[in-house]
């Protein structure tokens, strides 16, 4: 349960559209309208009658004015569009990479749904920014965007991006199950069907936030000019049981992102000392080359996957945070006292998720040899010609057992070659 102070805000309607525990900061759809001074409507005198003073003069009385967010708003949004459109580019890279036969594994298949749904959402997010482009302050009072933003804003594009979450806590769970017990492995589900678990967390992800956009329906109304516009209204199921989709929203955002970025940080932990206290034992032991390569692949990749995830949850703290603290003070939020304060921290907090995005490609590429070899492979496939005449290489046979070396001389002679290709083995992550 929220408390009564924090259940009372998410109740008006403006609020409950634009908190980010329902909807990305960029993407409000009520905040553009009421940003655009279009007062005389139902949203807003709800708004203002749930309130003893009208909340456009108390969100002035904050630390930060709204012509301070309205200018780092508007350097931010010209940012921010064409990082969007690198990131999605560096996705689809990324999709590319893990998708190739050789990096098929179940660390590169959790990491492959990880690339996927952040290009999803990444699509989601260009296109709405596309068409606010095209139509400008207008395009707040479009159907199609109303309906694009309820049903793809204030749900798809939440789902997917939770669901990376889910995903970065997952591939940091199976790092530990292939450190701490590498023999039971792969007798695991999560390391035997990796593809099912990631299939089964984005079906989660989207009944958990079925909620969203059952809150509001589209409605026209006449405009100041006498031509028909659209907005956002409350739905007579959201009217009637407003405490319910309150809790959803707040137990959607505990299991799908508090949960799974405080997962990151313990299962990263627990690799770290699980590491430690299997180095003495690792160092004593005498093992075969191919066996110490293996082992050296499978470190690799965890260290690769802990530096990412670790970045993912830092990156992801101050929209998370922002979005926990305005549910239970008071003065913090929407329409109240710190509204501008609010609104600048969540393009902050939007901005380091969106960093996120490039950190994993580079991660990747320095610490990575088997990515770093496949991306060069698929896409400058030239700088691997003079490496691939390399890697193929002709050795004399040399004999196993004394009865073979009668063939000797034959092989050095030059009647028989053993030719190999140097393409690794083990961990096709790294």
């Amino acid at each position: 349960m929220i408390p009564t102070s924090a259940r009372a805000r998410t109740d008006m309607t403006t609020a409950t559209i634009y908190n980010v525990t329902d909807i990305d900061a960029g993407d409000s759809i009520a905040n553009n309208k009421r940003m655009k001074g279009n007062l005389n409507n139902t949203v807003n005198n709800e708004v203002m009658q749930s309130n003893s003073a009208s909340p456009f003069a108390l969100i002035h009385s904050g630390s930060v004015t709204e012509t301070t967010y309205n200018s780092f708003n508007t350097v931010l949004q010209i940012i921010q569009f064409p990082l969007n459109v690198i990131a999605l580019a560096i996705n689809l890279c990324n999709v590319v990479v893990f998708s190739q036969r050789r990096m098929k594994s179940a660390t590169s298949t959790i990491l492959l749904a990880l690339c996927i749904s952040e290009f999803l959402h990444l699509t989601t997010i260009i296109f709405a920014s596309t068409m606010k482009f095209i139509y400008g302050g207008e395009v707040v009072s479009i159907r199609f965007y109303l309906i694009y933003g309820l049903y793809v804003n204030l749900y798809a594009t939440v789902s997917l991006r939770r669901v990376g979450f889910c995903y970065n806590c997952l591939v940091s769970a199976e790092r530990f199950i292939a450190v701490t017990f590498p023999l039971q492995a792969k007798s695991m589900r999560l390391v035997k069907n990796p593809g099912v678990v990631c299939a089964l967390i984005m079906v989660a992800s989207f009944v958990g936030h079925i909620f969203s956009p059952m809150k509001y329906i589209v409605i026209s109304y006449s405009a100041s000019d006498n031509t028909t516009a659209y907005r956002l209204d409350s739905s007579l199921m959201y009217v009637k049981d407003k405490v319910h989709f309150a809790n959803c929203s707040l137990a959607s955002q505990f299991i799908f992102v508090y949960f799974m970025l405080f997962g990151c940080l313990v299962f990263n932990l627990l690799i770290v000392i699980s590491i430690q206290r299997h180095s003495k034992g690792r160092q004593s032991m005498k093992t075969s080359q191919s066996t110490g390569d293996a082992k050296k692949r499978e470190m690799q990749t965890t260290i690769t996957i802990m530096v990412s995830t670790v970045v993912v949850v830092i990156l992801a703290l101050p929209a998370n945070t922002n979005a926990f603290i305005s549910n239970f003070n008071d003065d913090y939020g929407i329409n109240v006292r710190q509204h501008f304060l609010f609104l600048l921290v969540a393009r902050v907090g939007i901005f380091c998720e969106l960093v996120s995005y490039f950190t994993n490609f580079f991660f990747y590429i320095a610490l990575s040899a088997s990515f770093r070899e496949t991306f060069i492979r698929v896409f400058i496939p030239c700088a691997t010609t003079g490496k691939s005449a390399k890697s193929t290489v002709i050795r004399k046979w040399q004999p196993r057992h004394q009865s073979d070396r009668h063939l000797t001389s034959q092989f050095n002679n030059g009647q028989y070659w053993h030719t190999f290709n140097q393409r690794g083995s083990g961990n096709k992550f790294l």
